[in-house]
């Protein structure tokens, strides 16, 4: 790799994400997660992708192009489009959070209310044999 750090080459923006992905092409299609994306590319994780695999076809949540893997370390790998693509599509299908719903408790509320008589009893029974079995 020649000149600068892989962000100084970068021309577009890129959106952090936790996708499933499918590249097809390397033989048998291989899932693969995919942790950002952009206009360009993906960064994607996954199993015996290698670098210099050109020809795949990269397909994601309506987005679906060709591409090549550029760089491959650590079980992660660059995936560069041959073409832009709007990566935005990629979130279409994703609903955003009902930000009026709040999750109900299901813990039972505390309640002040009279003991009943035989409450009572029990209680009283309760009490004064631990008196008792001291010796008081």
């Amino acid at each position: 790799m020649s000149g600068g750090s892989i962000s100084d080459r970068r021309s577009s923006g890129r959106a952090t994400v936790l996708l499933t992905a499918t590249i097809g092409g390397l033989g048998e299609p291989a899932k693969v997660i995919v942790r950002n994306l952009s206009a360009q590319g993906a960064l994607v994780e996954g199993a015996g992708l290698g670098p210099d695999a050109s020809g795949l076809i990269f397909g994601s949540n309506g987005i679906s192009t060709s591409g090549a893997i550029v760089w491959a370390r650590n079980g992660r790998s660059g995936v560069r489009f041959d073409e832009e693509v709007n990566y935005r599509d990629g979130f279409r299908s994703i609903p955003a959070p009902d930000r009026r719903s709040r999750p109900r408790s299901i813990r039972p509320g505390l309640k002040s209310k009279p003991l009943s008589h035989g409450e009572r009893l029990l209680m009283e029974r309760w009490a004064t044999s631990g008196l008792t079995a001291l010796g008081d």
